[in-house]
């Protein structure tokens, strides 16, 4: 049997003949489920990033209050020494400080007020401290009717991510940054203050 139909090959649509519908609609379905694996991969890549820099922000926390408590415990025995007490006092009061906002980054923030309203635009399905104050009955409800719709449940997972972002930015990296900030001013005007102590006891 031959390819050719009235003068070019079979299935190929000439300029002026429209498209078949079926054939569109196939071409939409495919254009559609492609646009929904990059919505996926966008917003898990999106969520195991920010996870990630979560974990790294709880550790660098972590390792500096561990290096502010080994500096509080070592400027301590210093303090009654006449040459390095004021140099000891101020990196002892820089790493208290510092200390503290290596806690703050990493203390957790939960809602005081018990009642929630799933229907909140500000209410998060997917975050512990709002989901846990809902009935496990409403909680599951709510939980089908995201899961059912493709688009409620990508909705969920963005705004799960803003919250994640605003808590980074909000409060961990914040605090973090000063904690960094504090000890490194902490070290630099200890040894500002030791310089000048020792230049006026040799005078």
């Amino acid at each position: 049997m031959s390819v050719w139909a009235n003068g070019r090959p079979e299935g190929k649509v000439s300029k002026g003949q429209k498209e078949p519908k079926e054939s569109r609609e196939a071409k939409g379905a495919k254009k559609a489920g492609r646009a929904d694996r990059a919505a996926d991969t966008v917003l898990r890549i999106a969520h195991q990033k920010h996870q990630q820099l979560s974990s790294m922000a709880d550790s660098k926390a972590q390792i500096m209050l561990t290096i502010s408590v080994g500096v509080i415990g070592v400027s301590a025995t210093q303090v009654f020494d006449p040459q390095l007490q004021y140099a000891a006092v101020t990196l002892l009061i820089s790493s208290l400080v510092a200390a503290g906002f290596a806690v703050l980054a990493t203390i957790p923030s939960l809602p005081r007020n018990d009642k929630v309203d799933a229907s909140d635009p500000r209410f998060n399905l997917l975050l512990f401290s709002d989901f846990a104050r809902l009935p496990y009955d409403a909680y599951e409800t709510e939980m089908k009717r995201v899961l059912g719709d493709r688009d409620l449940a990508n909705q969920a997972l963005i705004e799960d991510l803003y919250s994640l972002g605003r808590v980074l930015n909000g409060r961990k990296y914040r605090y973090l940054g000063y904690c960094y900030r504090t000890f490194i001013a902490g070290l630099v005007a200890s040894v500002v203050v030791l310089v000048v102590t020792l230049a006026l006891s040799w005078a």
